[in-house]
């Protein structure tokens, strides 16, 4: 759709919202106060709920979730001694208002409440913000620190900020849409069970297990995204699970009037959700995002996990080899470079090729790249490329691969030395970047190759090794950095 003009009637957008406001004011009918608030009680700071005479402390994880999970349940902690456990309260989201059901196991009460919308969502907003204001200023807190920790409530405040995530019965526009950056990287050294995660400003670290997980079922929650425009993958760590949800959505860009109608133009985002396994004391992170930086993080991340698997494998983990290829996916590959979007679908798409090598580009002194074993390859004089060989079994001849590596050896010796040295790194890696293209188009297809910057860089141009994709005639960019 991006790019593409909508047409329609010159009164839609009134009709349009003639019929949200009606509907908006007959739910409002139903809604009561939202007595939330941020106080000091007994000199300890937290988010308070009024009901009847008692004051309930609310965890602000959860009020941040609850804006954005439908369904959710959580606790609330009665400041009555005489208050066996917590109230319950479950909170869905209705058509302009959060409805609220409290109840209490042990007594006889039960409540049912519904909030408006905005109120609902700004008092959050309101109540955590001055939370966190207390908490920098040094304030105590009346939660216990293993259900609210500072980071949490840190996460909380900055998830709030992104106010283009806020349910809103106002259709959004490109003005009000803050794109920010989807974060997936690996904690190396754990056999591909750790990792971070994130989106902008937010993260946090936590993990995968081989026992319960599956890294099949992982890719081929990740694939469905190529054929339905959305997706959940689910991480999952001791019987709890980390879920990304992807989802294609369009934002109006442009609203042109053209005689008797309106031209909409409109842009693409994938609108992304990060709900934490109940192991991360975090809320739920949502953000607008480009859906290639998500495409490609995503994927280089899960391939980047299966690498940090040991090369022999045991009872409880896969060989490096063996889940490399439980995550290599043809069909995300061809949707990250535009090959899947033009493909004849009266064929079959190519849904699995087998991975006999992993090589990857990392220049150093006699070392222009390495294999699955750490055993490092370099090009001859003539450009010969040792080890590899092309699609029809031939040996590879790029004679500018030898120029380019050989650029770096005085930078190695200079490293190793102490001597100040420079590069354009950025220079470089581009030339590099086109090379490691040039070798993909003709390299084996039993061969995968990654780029890699090299030890003595230390310019973040290229931030973590990237899969090198074979380019789609339409332009795509085969890197995946």
């Amino acid at each position: 759709m991006e790019g593409d003009i909508v047409y329609s009637k010159s009164d839609f957008i009134a009709r349009e919202n003639a019929i949200v406001r009606k509907m908006r004011e007959a739910a409002l009918k139903k809604c009561g106060t939202f007595a939330l608030s941020c106080s000091a009680i007994d000199n300890k700071w937290g988010i308070w709920l009024e009901v009847g005479d008692d004051t309930l402390l609310v965890n602000p994880l959860d009020l941040v979730s609850s804006i954005y999970e439908d369904g959710t349940y959580y606790l609330l902690e009665s400041k009555k001694k005489n208050v066996p456990e917590y109230f319950i309260v479950e909170v869905e989201k209705k058509s302009y208002c959060y409805h609220w059901a409290l109840s209490h196991n042990l007594l006889d009460f039960s409540s049912e409440n519904r909030f408006v919308q905005e109120e609902y969502v700004s008092k959050i907003f309101d109540t955590v913000s001055l939370l966190h204001e207390a908490m920098t200023s040094g304030c105590e807190l009346a939660y216990d620190k293993s259900d609210v920790s500072k980071d949490g409530i840190v996460s909380c405040y900055k998830q709030l900020k992104v106010k283009c995530t806020w349910p809103s019965y106002i259709h959004k526009t490109t003005k009000d849409i803050q794109k920010e950056e989807f974060q997936f990287d690996v904690l190396k050294g754990n056999d591909g069970e750790g990792f971070t995660i994130g989106i902008g400003d937010r993260s946090y670290s936590t993990w995968f297990s081989h026992w319960d997980g599956d890294l099949e079922r992982i890719r081929h929650q990740f694939e469905s995204f190529t054929f339905e425009h959305k997706a959940e993958v689910k991480i999952t760590f001791d019987m709890s699970e980390t879920i990304i949800k992807m989802e294609d959505t369009s934002v109006i860009s442009e609203i042109n009037e053209t005689g008797k109608g309106v031209g909409f133009k409109y842009k693409d985002y994938l609108l992304l959700t990060i709900i934490p396994n109940e192991f991360v004391k975090q809320p739920i992170f949502m953000g607008y995002c480009d859906k290639g930086q998500v495409m490609k993080a995503l994927y280089n991340g899960i391939l980047r996990m299966a690498l940090d698997h040991p090369v022999l494998g045991n009872e409880d983990v896969p060989d490096m080899l063996n889940a490399y290829n439980m995550v290599k996916s043809p069909l995300i590959e061809d949707y990250i470079t535009g090959r899947f979007r033009d493909r004849n679908d009266k064929l079959f798409a190519i849904r699995q090729t087998v991975v006999k090598h992993i090589i990857t580009i990392a220049p150093d002194i006699a070392q222009l790249f390495y294999d699955e074993d750490g055993v490092s390859y370099e090009a001859e004089e003539d450009g010969t490329i040792d080890f590899i060989y092309d699609r029809n079994g031939n040996p590879i001849v790029i004679k500018d691969f030898v120029t380019w590596h050989n650029e770096i050896n005085q930078i190695v010796i200079d490293s190793e030395t102490g001597y100040p040295y420079s590069m354009d790194w950025e220079q470089y890696h581009n030339r590099g970047i086109k090379l490691a293209q040039e070798l993909r188009k003709i390299l084996s297809t039993d061969f995968d190759l990654w780029y890699k910057a090299p030890f003595e860089d230390k310019s973040g141009v290229i931030k973590h090794p990237f899969l090198v994709l074979e380019p789609h005639y339409d332009g795509h960019s085969a890197e995946t950095k």
